[in-house]
């Protein structure tokens, strides 16, 4: 009866990443550093955002070299990226303190203009990629305002002209 018990236990080692390694233990202790890493960063998120200009909300100051310390609205390199990340964060590990960074950060990147003179429909420059940022902010914070505004912002970006196929600022975004 004891060789059958034996037998039946459950293993007491498990293959990550073509390493044998003690079930629990490592794997928890990646989980829990890779925990803290994200909480580090969602704190770093809500240490230097800025109120912004008119105080119309909160912004992150990009250092990209070609944006020159100005705010940005596009996901590449400026306030859309950071929403995003941030609302993954908040989503996973967030307080009411942090949402309320989100919440206001969403509040600049609504208002906020494009940086040319013509709107482009891209991902990473362009309405598209703030329109994802607004619409996964709105799925998280439970926020029919930013879904409404996420879903407006794709019925506008079917408008804008089709110069450019690619991803990153043309329609394919």
């Amino acid at each position: 009866a004891l060789a059958s018990a034996e037998h039946d236990q459950e293993p007491k080692y498990v293959l990550v990443q073509d390493e044998l390694v003690e079930k629990y233990s490592l794997v928890d202790e990646k989980k829990a550093h890779y925990q803290m890493l994200a909480s580090k960063l969602l704190a770093t998120f809500c240490a230097v955002a800025e109120e912004s200009a008119n105080h119309n909300g909160l912004v992150w100051r990009s250092t990209h070299p070609l944006l020159y310390g100005l705010t940005a609205r596009d996901l590449h390199a400026g306030n859309a990226g950071t929403v995003l990340a941030l609302t993954e964060l908040v989503s996973e590990l967030g307080d009411a303190q942090e949402q309320t960074t989100l919440v206001r950060g969403t509040q600049w990147l609504k208002s906020a203009p494009p940086v040319g003179p013509q709107e482009l429909p891209g991902l990473y420059i362009g309405k598209a990629g703030v329109g994802i940022a607004l619409l996964r902010a709105g799925q998280v914070l439970r926020e029919e305002a930013l879904l409404t505004t996420a879903t407006e912002y794709g019925r506008q970006i079917l408008s804008l002209p089709c110069a450019s196929p690619d991803l990153f600022n043309g329609i394919a975004g």
